[in-house]
Formats: C-alpha cells, structure tokens, sequence
C-alpha cells in the first residue's frame, strides 16, 4: 500500500525505496535495461539480473503469481459478429465477450447493459441468444444513436443515470457490462446480487468513483482494509507492454513526459497542483500533440497567461532530466498496477461468492485488444438460491 500511495510530484527518491533499500539499483539502471523494463516489465527483467535487491525480486515474484489467477478465456468459436459501425478491436471484444455469455444466456430471459454505449453488446446479444435486451445509457445522443441500429430487433434502450437512478432487475436477468468504470462495476454487481441475477463484467477506469475512495463489496476485503483511495486507482489503468494500444511505446513516453513537464511550469505558476491533476478539463489524448500546445490548452483552460517560449524550453529541459530519473523509480509502482486491479476484480468476485453465486474470474481478451481485460462472471448456486443483498458503500 505504501507503494500504491506514493504518487511522487519530483524526482526525489521515492520513500518506499529508500526504506526498502532500492533506491541505488533503480538509479544505476542503463537507458537500455529501463527500456527493457518498460517493455516487458520490471518483474521480468528482475529474473535476468542477479544484483537486484532480494525484496524486489521477491515482490515482483508475487504480481507474477496474483496474475496467473484470471487464466485466459478459451478463444471464441463459430462465426463471429458483425457489427456495423464498430472498430476491428471492439468488435474482438464483442465477439469474446459473447462467447462467454452463451452458457449463461441459457438461463436468462433478458439481457440487461449498464452503460451500454452505443449498444453493440445490447444489439448483438439480443441476436445471439434470441433474447430481450435492455441497454442504460446516460448519454441521450448515444441512445439515440442505438436505438437507430436496433429498429426492429429484440433490443431496445434506455436513458438512464444508473448511479443516480438504480435499476431494478430481476432473478432472469443476465447482467453485463463491457469496460463498465469504476463506480458503475460496483453498482452493476451490486444491483445484481440484491435479485440474485446472473452477472458478466468487464472493468475498466477503477478510478471513476463519485467519493473520495472506493470502499470494499466483500466482507472479507472488508476485513482487510482494501479501501483504496480514487487518487491512485488510476495506476490499475497502467499496463507494462512495450507496444501500446492507441500509440506506441515511445509516442505514450512522450506523451507522460509532457504531462510532467506541465505539471512543473504550472507549480511554477503558483498554480497547486496535486498528483495526477496537470490535466484537468483535458482530454489525455492532448498529450500526444507535444509539451508545448499541452501548456497552451492548460493555460487556457485555467483561465492562465499563455506560455512564453522561454518558458517553454526551460520547464521542457528540466522535465526531461528529471523525468528519466521519475521513470526508473515508477517501476515498482506500474508493477503492482495489475495486482491493484486485480484486488478490485476479486473483491467483487469475492462480494458475489459471499452471496451464494458461483464465480469465475477470467482474461476475456488479449492484452493487445485491450489491456482492461479481466471478466467477473457469475450466477447463483442452482440459478434457485435466495437473493442476496450487497450493501451500499458508506
């Protein structure tokens, strides 16, 4: 946990490795070997290094073995779905995701989507299970635009808050959600559990919670103070892979390294600036355009003088020292991004198995589809048991 919290905003030697004694073995790490890590990952550069700290090596041991706890799901079988209007990597995570349901939707009398979207996984179910299918959505323009591809079939959609506005579903009801974030996961298992319906979730963005921290479905991570704060959930969203989904390696180290560096001319605007919060009211993609149109929408946007180009390359020259030095002591926090998901995932496995559900976790798809691939399925005992009831977080 001390490592999880340890959102550093300089270059300073974070506390965590100093206690641990780590701080010399990642300061000392060549270019190439942090290269090597970023792309494979610390714990698997550990096993080629015989000076690296026993403790490290232990720890890294210890993310290796919590992942091999969701095996990946066998790969999709028969003709997969043809979706208009869907993106060739979404329509693998329809087609894997569907798959999966088919056992389930066996049971089900209708499929219910939180967050549906633009209601491919609605749509799509309701085709392949012969079903009613219920999609929730917040967004009226997205709603729109589902109903508009589903005329005339089984699936029929709904504006609907489903945080603000809980939805009440019922004993036959196969619940899902496809990358359902942060507080909408919790809500769907929850909403779920209280009518004893069948569940299949797909996380995605642990950090998008209303209150300060996320408090624990299970009693028995209860029990264990998993309270983890929204500052730092946003590490679960962190995936160690030299290619990366929407742009490449060294493109998302450009784009972390603008971040930083705005974060330092900002601070030295007077403006505070707390860990994780340069770019607020920005999307994250506008890191990719470069440091210095990244200041400029900042600075607009904060309603602050537009940067001057000295202050630019100085604030630019600066980052860039000190955030290769911020790069190799982030390694063992990225190496517990996938352990803090994971902790998320079991508890509302763990939640539902406390409940009477019978509950598998597994890796729906490939990390190159989409690294937030960890699925919750589960449903009651005998599909007959008592309906049970997860309480609301305080």
């Amino acid at each position: 946990m001390d490592i999880l919290r340890a959102r550093y905003v300089d270059a300073a030697p974070p506390p965590f490795a100093e206690r641990r004694g780590w701080t010399p073995f990642l300061a000392s790490l060549t270019d190439d070997a942090l290269d090597d890590c970023e792309r494979r990952g610390l714990a698997a550069h550990l096993e080629t290094r015989a000076d690296a700290p026993p403790s490290l090596v232990d720890l890294a041991a210890s993310t290796r073995a919590l992942a091999a706890l969701a095996p990946p799901l066998p790969a999709p079988q028969g003709d997969p779905s043809r979706a208009p209007n869907v993106k060739a990597r979404k329509q693998i995570q329809l087609d894997a995701l569907l798959d999966a349901l088919r056992p389930m939707a066996l049971d089900a009398a209708r499929v219910v989507e939180l967050g549906s979207g633009s209601g491919h996984l609605t749509r799509l179910a309701a085709a392949c299970f012969s079903l009613d299918a219920l999609g929730l959505e917040r967004d009226p323009a997205r709603v729109t635009f589902a109903e508009s591809l589903a005329a005339g079939t089984r699936a029929r959609f709904e504006l609907r808050d489903a945080l603000a506005k809980p939805f009440a579903m019922r004993a036959d009801d196969l619940a899902v959600g496809l990358h359902a974030c942060g507080a909408l996961g919790d809500g769907l298992v929850r909403a779920a559990a209280e009518a004893g319906a069948a569940v299949a979730l797909v996380s995605c963005c642990l950090q998008k919670i209303p209150g300060p921290e996320r408090a624990p479905l299970s009693k028995r991570a209860a029990k264990a103070g998993m309270i983890f704060e929204r500052e730092f959930l946003g590490l679960s969203n962190v995936t160690e892979r030299g290619v990366g989904v929407e742009a490449s390696h060294a493109e998302n180290l450009a784009s972390r390294e603008a971040r930083f560096a705005l974060a330092r001319l900002l601070r030295a605007r007077g403006v505070r600036v707390d860990p994780g919060e340069a770019m607020r009211g920005l999307n994250r993609r506008s890191a990719h355009r470069g440091f210095a149109e990244l200041a400029k929408a900042a600075c607009a946007s904060r309603a602050l003088e537009g940067p001057r180009e000295a202050e630019l390359r100085a604030h630019a020259l600066a980052a860039r020292e000190e955030f290769a030095r911020v790069r190799r002591f982030s390694l063992p926090r990225v190496m517990l991004a996938r352990a803090l998901e994971l902790a998320v995932v079991l508890d509302r496995a763990t939640a539902l198995e406390e409940r009477g559900y019978e509950v598998r976790v597994r890796k729906v798809f490939d990390e190159r589809v989409s690294p937030r691939n960890l699925g919750v399925f589960g449903r009651q005992r005998g599909m007959n048991g008592a309906a049970a009831v997860i309480p609301s977080p305080r």
